[in-house]
């Protein structure tokens, strides 16, 4: 199951930043070629880009490969590697869970002032916003299972369920 939301997060996260790269790609020709330019699709590509980085955060947790600035599990035998490995999973949910919290606050505030991106096309802002509450909650349950079982995936060196590279 951990595997499916992977893949279903992996391909939406491809989906925003493609989509993004072409409504820029596609504005930017528009705007130089027929002199049309649109500033909605800056604001679509910007929360796209946004969507993909908070989508791209779990995605990256779930492999173990997001940047990590310890090492401690570099160093330490497999089984401390691992207690590292896990007890770092759950400090980096507890934060993601504050920051969840943060994010609904933010999204309940856009609904409460009917907050509107600012062009023709009146997309509510809190859809936009509520990227940031939805990515940080998943990102509590990429390290909810990271702590668990450990990533999902053996890079170069890793230790399969530790999350610990080994240096010999």
């Amino acid at each position: 199951m951990v595997r499916v939301i992977y893949l279903i997060l992996a391909t939406l996260m491809s989906l925003a930043f493609m989509s993004a790269m072409l409504i820029t790609f596609g504005i930017t020709m528009t705007r130089y070629l027929i002199g049309f330019s649109d500033p909605t699709a800056e604001y679509l590509s910007r929360y796209l880009v946004i969507a993909g980085a908070f989508l791209g955060f779990p995605v990256a947790t779930l492999s173990g490969i997001n940047i990590r600035f310890d090492l401690l599990d570099f160093m330490a035998p497999p089984r401390i590697a691992s207690l590292i490995v896990r007890i770092g999973a759950v400090l980096a949910m507890l934060c993601c869970a504050v920051f969840t919290y943060a994010g609904w606050l933010f999204v309940a505030d856009s609904m409460l002032f009917g907050e509107i991106m600012p062009t023709g096309f009146p997309m509510p802002l809190w859809i936009a916003h509520s990227t940031v509450m939805i990515g940080m909650a998943l990102a509590t349950f990429a390290f909810l299972v990271v702590a668990i079982r450990g990533p999902l995936h053996d890079h170069a060196g890793v230790v399969e369920g530790s999350g610990a590279a080994r240096l010999d």
